[in-house]
């Protein structure tokens, strides 16, 4: 490449090695909604004493009656005894409460970029994916912790987060 003068030369030294197209992110919102609506049932649950939150564009709720869901009987099922401590609606975050959303925080949200990846078919892909699981291992724990996208959420949680600035690709 021939540059013919010195803010030539500083412009390609800035210029990324290959082009980064960043979609907005109301597109991401946009495309998971479907997913998010489902949250809409759970409202009355957050009418008393909930605190609410939007953190990186998703909505964290805790309340005491999201407490009690999330202990409730299916959750224990899949989870063990005490149910969950957190769940992710789309761009929803749903929690016990505040000390079980600070940690559960990296785990559900990597949950909604999940989300925001597979949009309206990610229920559909979670279930198949658990149930595949569930049947090959031939246990029904293995539904949730052995499901890839739990498996990936779990990772997340111990991931290091490299901001796009620090990236030098």
């Amino acid at each position: 490449m021939h540059l013919s003068s010195k803010t030539d030369e500083k412009s390609a030294l800035r210029a990324p090695i290959a082009p980064y197209f960043r979609r907005p992110h109301w597109l991401y919102v946009l495309w998971a909604l479907p997913v998010s609506l489902f949250a809409l049932p759970l409202a009355p649950l957050t009418l008393y004493r909930a605190n609410w939150a939007l953190r990186n564009g998703v909505l964290e709720i805790t309340s005491p009656a999201l407490s009690a869901f999330l202990a409730g009987p299916w959750f224990r099922r899949l989870a063990g005894d005490q149910g969950f401590a957190a769940a992710s609606i789309g761009h929803v975050v749903i929690a016990r409460d505040a000390h079980a959303l600070a940690s559960c925080r990296a785990h559900e949200h990597a949950h909604v970029r999940q989300c925001e990846r597979w949009g309206p078919l990610f229920p559909f892909a979670y279930v198949l994916a658990g149930l595949y699981v569930a049947c090959t291992q031939r246990r029904f724990g293995a539904y949730y912790w052995d499901n890839p996208f739990e498996v990936e959420a779990r990772l997340a949680e111990h991931a290091v987060y490299v901001s796009p600035r620090d990236n030098p690709y």
